[in-house]
């Protein structure tokens, strides 16, 4: 494997997402930065040895042991998962949320859990009124959610960036 020189800008040149792209696709190399410490290990792994050290599909898939495709698969998964629009938002805005927050939207946006297995689990504390059942716990975690994303939103108009459109469901 040889070794590649590549800056965060061939990177975001790489993935579609040079800085002269529409505001809604707009990332800055910091907030790439930001999102790829974030990403579970795995993916942050398989992003840096394909694109900053310039690894083969073949030479990586072989080296995990899992097919081509089942790589291109993960990879599609770890680049939309650092390109989100909505948590590229959340992220602009992270030093605003609660630790509380943080942990819910890292969970729940960048490792992907949906709300009902947060809840199911107890990975996230729930205030004592608010969790008789599985089903209030998550109603809870959706609404701490859609205020996380509304604080996101109204961080990116005030900065300048066109906000993500809104899911036509929270969840």
């Amino acid at each position: 494997m040889a070794l590649k020189r590549t800056g965060i800008e061939d990177v975001l040149a790489t993935l579609g997402l040079e800085r002269s792209k529409t505001p809604r696709r707009r990332i800055s190399p910091r907030d790439l930065r930001r999102v790829l410490r974030l990403l579970p290990t795995r993916h942050r792994c398989l992003i840096r040895l394909l694109y900053y050290r310039g690894a083969s599909q073949t030479e990586l898939a072989g080296a995990l042991g899992i097919s081509r495709p089942a790589l291109r698969r993960m990879l599609r998964q770890a680049v939309s998962r650092a390109t989100d629009p909505r948590t590229i938002a959340i992220l602009g805005c992270w030093r605003r949320l609660t630790p509380y927050e943080r942990r819910l939207a890292y969970l729940h946006r960048i490792l992907g859990v949906s709300l009902a297995r947060i809840a199911a689990l107890g990975l996230v504390a729930i205030p004592a009124g608010r969790s008789e059942s599985e089903w209030a716990r998550a109603r809870y975690l959706r609404h701490t959610m859609r205020t996380i994303q509304r604080r996101a939103d109204r961080h990116a108009r005030r900065v300048g960036v066109q906000a993500p459109p809104s899911p036509s469901s929270a969840g």
